[in-house]
């Protein structure tokens, strides 16, 4: 069978069913990881369409966590839609470990959604492209499964980064909707991932959305944060407060930092990426020119 297959005329009754065939695509290792897939995202698909209420599914949709999976939902008025990101293990058998998507792929049915697809089929695709290679498939009840291919888009896309701060941010964690970029999904991503960072800092309360690790430096403790889906951090870019700093000038700050696709907090600094420091300029070369 073909990895991919083409997108279904109609809602797929069982999107989520697992291959019973053994294929190369499909081995037994294979097949075990995609039925714990299947029964996580059944379970996860109940539970969305238990909280639709007569005005549409709810905007935000607290995902559980799971060992093998980052689940990110995205509310869509009459439909919905989740991105599901496999995570990477050493587990040959594990949804991202080698083989990955082709794990869970090659046992359950998975389509290819080109730009003019998703216009025509009204599918979702993520507004901002990760900047980062990471496997990616969406769900939409109307079509079961399917990789969005991203269009390039011309120009650049519009968010702010700040310098390290001199004090503590008074809220690290607040949701900043008054750039146009930060409206629709991605001020709906941004939100439930901001919300999980807050009370996990405030109150210890898990954030399925993320890996965790804490690291004791000169300055303190500076903890850096693994997404789960790093498209998040895109919506976190138009949406939230992150600051930035070179590793020298975090270390001078008695902190350290892990780079993208990952962030860090510290009480003293908020939310900050790393960004690398620009080459020096070699000897006799001339300056560039102002813009």
């Amino acid at each position: 069978r073909r990895l991919f297959t083409p997108l279904p005329s109609a809602p797929p009754s069982d999107p989520f069913a697992v291959s019973t065939v053994a294929s190369p695509l499909c081995t037994a290792d294979a097949a075990k990881a995609a039925q714990r897939a299947s029964q996580e995202l059944r379970a996860v698909v109940a539970s969305i369409e238990a909280a639709k209420t007569a005005g549409g599914y709810p905007a935000t949709f607290a995902v559980p966590a799971f060992a093998d999976l980052t689940l990110t939902y995205h509310g869509l008025g009459e439909t919905y839609a989740l991105t599901i990101t496999p995570k990477t293990t050493p587990a040959p058998a594990g949804p991202g470990g080698p083989g990955g998507l082709r794990a869970i792929a090659g046992c359950m049915a998975l389509h290819l959604a080109r730009p003019q697809d998703v216009q025509s089929h009204g599918l979702y695709a993520p507004a901002h492209a990760t900047p980062f290679f990471v496997p990616q498939v969406q769900f939409m009840p109307a079509a079961g499964m399917y990789v969005a291919v991203h269009p390039p888009q011309p120009g650049q896309e519009t968010f702010r980064i700040y310098q390290l701060p001199n004090k503590p941010p008074a809220n690290p964690f607040a949701l900043l909707t008054a750039s146009a970029p930060c409206s629709g999904d991605a001020r709906n991503t941004a939100a439930q991932a901001l919300l999980e960072l807050q009370q996990y800092f405030a109150h210890g309360t898990a954030a399925p959305g993320w890996t965790i690790a804490a690291h004791t430096d000169r300055g303190g403790t500076w903890y850096d944060l693994a997404p789960g889906d790093p498209s998040i951090v895109g919506s976190l870019l138009v949406c939230g407060r992150l600051a930035t700093g070179t590793a020298d000038q975090l270390r001078a700050r008695g902190f350290g930092g892990e780079r993208l696709p990952e962030l860090n907090y510290a009480a003293p600094l908020g939310l900050y990426l790393v960004r690398p420091a620009r080459p020096p300029r070699p000897a006799g070369a001339a300056s560039p020119a102002p813009p």
